[in-house]
């Protein structure tokens, strides 16, 4: 949420940022005090107030050594994140429609939370809407495809940013018709969520002849082509039912498109330095993919 600060507390929450990333990363030797200040563009004064509010508060306990410096002799690890100001870390998912996306949620969750950060996982129908609501600062990062991310930047000019790959993302996207009706590229005639920035995507990629109607929404295009209502739309193949009366279309697309669409991103505001810090410290995507396997394998619980 967008909060009013002064700039006394603005060092202070930036100063804390920095010192709980390097705590999780298990270092301990501090900067010089003259660092921080042109860093952060202030006096000497207005750091050294930002680390004796910290030390008042009993977020931190430092050591000064003379000549080798001054070092982090103690961390309330909890104190310090609350100075940071983020209240509580709030990442944005797209809708936990499958075992694939629970999955990730949970490695996100987990490996965040194996830190003892404070961590929700909310959902958000759309790459657009969540996107919308980590500019408004309504969450601190989301998650979504490298093609979606990318399509953000290049066609929208969003002041987004990829942190980095982990896990994978599952979405399959093809094109449904009613069962029986073939799909022509090229030819048919394809509905797509304009909400969607991976659907967006392939569309242009792919030269898909559209529709018509603009207002489609991912949540209403399978009962849209069921009706007649358009010829086909995009549509994620885990979402049709092996029986009834849609028939899925896989997409033939470069592999290289292929790859950008399964590949998760964890993405946050561009130049927010302090939560790029803060997930690279603490997401590993390692531990996030083996998290994520386990859940589709049946041998760990979803958890967030």
């Amino acid at each position: 949420m967008i909060r009013s600060i002064n700039k006394q507390q603005l060092v202070r929450e930036r100063l804390a940022r920095e010192l709980l990333v390097l705590h999780l990363e298990g270092r301990d030797h501090l900067r010089p005090v003259q660092h921080y200040a042109e860093s952060y563009g202030v006096g000497r004064g207005t750091v050294q107030s930002a680390f004796q509010e910290l030390k008042d508060c009993g977020a931190i306990v430092l050591n000064a050594c003379g000549a080798r410096g001054t070092f982090l002799e103690r961390v309330e690890q909890r104190k310090l994140f609350d100075a940071c100001g983020y209240g509580e870390l709030i990442c944005l998912m797209p809708l936990n429609i499958n075992r694939d996306y629970r999955g990730l949620a949970t490695g996100i969750y987990e490996t965040i939370s194996a830190k003892d950060l404070p961590i929700h996982i909310l959902f958000a129908r759309g790459s657009r809407n969540r996107i919308k609501m980590l500019l408004r600062q309504k969450c601190d990062f989301v998650a979504m495809s490298q093609l979606a991310c990318e399509a953000a930047i290049e066609r929208r000019g969003h002041t987004i940013e990829a942190v980095q790959a982990l896990g994978s993302y599952p979405a399959e996207l093809g094109v449904i018709t009613r069962r029986g009706r073939d799909y022509v590229p090229g030819q048919t005639k394809v509905a797509f969520d304009r909400y969607s920035y991976d659907q967006c995507a392939l569309h242009a990629l792919l030269g898909m002849r559209p529709e018509e109607r603009k207002d489609c929404l991912n949540v209403q295009l399978a009962d849209m082509v069921r009706l007649g209502m358009v010829e086909a739309a995009l549509y994620d193949r885990c979402a049709v039912p092996e029986e009834g009366e849609l028939q899925f279309h896989p997409l033939e697309m470069p592999e290289e498109t292929r790859a950008k669409l399964h590949r998760a991103v964890v993405v946050i505001r561009h130049g927010d330095e302090p939560m790029r810090d803060l997930l690279k410290s603490t997401l590993k995507p390692e531990v996030v993919t083996r998290v994520q396997e386990e859940v589709l394998a049946g041998v760990r619980l979803v958890k967030y």
